[in-house]
């Protein structure tokens, strides 16, 4: 075994600044190991020696980091084990004592580990080890109990003799300060109350894990807060805030007690964002909900907002989606992963044909290890006993790097949106195929119109989209979906209480009315409902984006009534 042994001697190095009570810090920007740092070589060929901010592996650091980098150390017969050394720091009579340092780790999963010691004044003590792979993570800890004029910090990396990615260390600091992890958000029960606004998480240092939404979670920490809804509507939690930057964070949104908890929303990865949160969810006046950032992808502090709404996530008896409103489909639509690969319905959009044109749609998942049955319920339907109702949607096969698509389809109306309710089908297809190349998707769908149901009681339903199919699987796109009852007729302009213009330039059709206006919905020249929105006010502009070129006619309600009116788009 070759051991090698660098040192630059300064016995006593100290830094004390009693503004800020920092004691001692390094960072690694200029390339350089810090003046007093050394590092010795237990086993293997190669140290600690590579500046960077990009590791072989994961996510970056913040600035430039100093890597053991196992990956260009290459595949040899040597096992690595090599620790890396602070100065020695004069620390008595120092209290509180704060060691903060951002720390990464990317293995093979075989047993690697970075592990932190601190010189108690007679040995080692090791008060830290990873042996999990962990993105660049700022790790806090009191060491106050280990304070002496010989203190001194070791982070000591071991391959366990595999050839695998790295460990690296950035921006360490010895501060006489306590552990700044807010309490107040550190566990279910002393969770911090908040109310609509703008809220701050602290750097997530340790706390109760939400492990509800995902049981397999690797989270070591999280922040948790409370809010109770003061009014009926939609919530939403962001953390895509102009303020936070290079953070990447893990939403849960909980409810019940803090003995039994239950999840009700989760994001990782806002669609079409790899790093900030969005949740949207449906809230009930009074009832109190949790709102959880754990610390599985990063440990960085950031704002976040909350913000109500009088949204209602029930339509009432019709109801047309497109999928271009994500806040909308997370809130009012259920969606289930009964098969538990973890994968289910999702909203996405995609340019197939790579030309600027966004299509928007809802996907279900391929599975690769066991059969598929996922489930993709409505927002509240509140239908009338003997009225029959008609349904439309446009649907397609999507083939996945598994299998080629064979998916299978019902579609049915459920009392409630589990998959123990009652359900009644109404259309089914079976193995279905991908219809004409993935950037054509959208144009050789499958449409569908005519599909009706007539409920037999009056009361609450739920339009249910059921998929089925033998591993490994394909993809299902579900590109829009109508429901309305069929005795819907629209009736001539009798009187002038809407005006209306639709711009050709930026697809904008101005309403302005001299009565508050309710809602409008578009239809095809064959009663086909495309789309419905609510409205506020007594002018508006909605963008009819994402609608063919065509004739279409839109049906207007306000305080006065219902008015009808045709429009050209192209």
């Amino acid at each position: 075994m070759k051991t090698i042994f660098t040192c630059f001697l300064v016995p006593f190095f100290v830094f004390f600044n009693t503004m800020y009570g920092q004691i001692a810090s390094a960072d690694f920007n200029d390339g350089m190991l810090p003046e007093g740092w050394s590092s010795v070589v237990h086993t293997g060929p190669c140290d600690w020696n590579s500046f960077t901010n990009d590791p072989p592996r994961g996510l970056n650091f913040r600035s430039t980091a100093l890597l053991f980098d196992d990956d260009s150390c290459g595949d040899n017969d040597s096992p690595s084990n090599v620790s890396l050394l602070t100065p020695v720091y004069n620390v008595v009579n120092i209290s509180p004592l704060l060691l903060t340092v951002e720390i990464g780790i990317y293995g093979n999963g075989q047993g690697e580990s970075l592990r932190i010691e601190v010189y108690d004044g007679s040995s080692w003590v090791t008060i830290k080890t990873f042996d999990e792979n962990w993105n660049p993570y700022i790790y806090q800890a009191d060491v106050t109990p280990f304070a002496n004029a010989q203190f001194r910090v070791r982070f000591t990396y071991d391959d366990k003799g595999e050839w695998s990615y790295y460990a690296g260390i950035d921006n360490f600091s010895l501060t006489e300060e306590e552990l700044p992890n807010a309490p107040g958000q550190t566990s279910c029960a002393t969770a911090e109350t908040i109310a609509p606004g703008t809220h701050t998480v602290k750097t997530i240092q340790r706390g109760d894990t939400p492990n509800v939404c995902n049981p397999s979670s690797s989270a070591k920490g999280a922040a948790w807060f409370t809010y109770t809804a003061t009014r009926d509507g939609i919530a939403t939690v962001s953390s895509e805030l102009s303020q936070n930057d290079d953070i990447d964070t893990n939403l849960n949104i909980l409810t019940g007690s803090c003995g039994d908890l239950q999840c009700y929303a989760q994001n990782d990865d806002r669609a079409g964002n790899v790093q900030f949160s969005t949740v949207s969810f449906e809230i009930d006046e009074g009832t109190t909900y949790f709102i959880v950032f754990d610390d599985k992808n990063d440990n960085s502090g950031f704002d976040f907002s909350l913000i109500e709404s009088e949204e209602s996530c029930n339509p009432g008896d019709q109801i047309a989606v497109n999928f271009t409103n994500l806040e909308e489909f997370q809130a009012c639509h259920t969606t289930l992963d009964a098969d538990g690969d973890g994968n289910s319905w999702i909203a996405d959009a995609a340019d197939f044909k790579r030309n600027g044109n966004i299509t928007y749609f809802a996907l279900n998942s391929a599975n690769q290890d066991r059969d598929k049955e996922d489930y993709l319920f409505s927002p509240k339907l509140t239908l009338t006993a003997g009225t029959t109702y008609n349904l439309s949607f446009t649907y397609n096969g999507g083939d996945s790097p598994f299998s080629d698509a064979h998916e299978d389809l019902q579609v049915l109306m459920a009392d409630a949106p589990d998959t123990t309710a009652t359900m009644t089908l109404i259309y089914e297809d079976t193995d279905i195929v991908q219809n004409g190349s993935s950037e054509n998707s959208y144009d050789n769908a499958i449409h569908i119109t005519g599909q009706e149901f007539t409920p037999e009681t009056s009361g609450d339903y739920y339009l249910t989209f059921k998929t089925t199919s033998a591993t490994p699987s394909g993809f299902l796109f579900l590109f829009d979906y109508s429901f309305e009852p069929n005795t819907l007729s629209i009736q001539p302009l009798e009187r002038a209480t809407v005006d209306h213009f639709y711009d050709t330039r930026t697809e904008n059709l101005t309403l302005k009315s001299n009565g508050l206006l309710k809602s409008i919905a578009f239809y095809t020249i064959h009663g086909q409902m495309l789309r419905a929105e609510k409205l506020e006010g007594t002018a508006t502009q909605i963008n009819m984006n994402g609608i063919a070129d065509g004739i279409y006619i839109a049906e207007v309600i306000t305080q006065q009534g219902r008015t009808s009116f045709k429009i050209l788009k192209r």
